[in-house]
């Protein structure tokens, strides 16, 4: 099979949409040396301008806390405590953003307490409890704050 291109057809563009956006794993490794050398690595050389992570409320990003899950002891779940944080995160962004790129935000997988039905390890994906509705509406209030 032959094909020929003339030499006077009229030219299109090439876009590359590839060069726009990268995906990755979980939040957390962008907290990781390696992970944000990388980032500086693809950007620079193959001009990619952002990344998608997912995971930027799990558990592990600590964003938010009961007593439960900072002092792990019977009866801590009794306590009416939580705390709300943003240090993770903002860690996360500050990489992504010193690596020349722009995140492309992915709010998924509520913490663990907000969730009706808990799925360690997996995302939890269930909508909020009925009585912890309100943590989710506090969640993104304070990260439009944080924003």
């Amino acid at each position: 099979m032959k094909f020929t291109i003339p030499a006077n057809a009229p030219a299109k563009p090439f876009h590359k949409h590839w060069q726009f956006c990268v995906g990755s794993g979980h939040a957390a490794m962008a907290m990781r040396t390696d992970y944000c050398e990388q980032l500086k690595q693809i950007h620079d050389e193959l001009g990619i301008e952002r990344v998608r992570f997912h995971g930027i409320f799990s558990d592990d990003m600590h964003t938010y806390d009961t007593m439960s899950t900072v002092m792990p002891m019977p009866g801590s779940e009794q306590v009416p405590f939580y705390e709300n944080s943003f240090r993770l995160p903002g860690l996360v962004y500050d990489n992504v953003l010193k690596a020349g790129m722009k995140p492309f935000v992915e709010l998924s997988f509520m913490p663990s307490p907000s969730a009706r039905h808990a799925a360690p390890f997996t995302g939890n994906h269930a909508l909020p409890r009925r009585r912890m509705r309100h943590s989710g509406r506090r969640i993104f209030r304070n990260l439009s704050v944080f924003c």
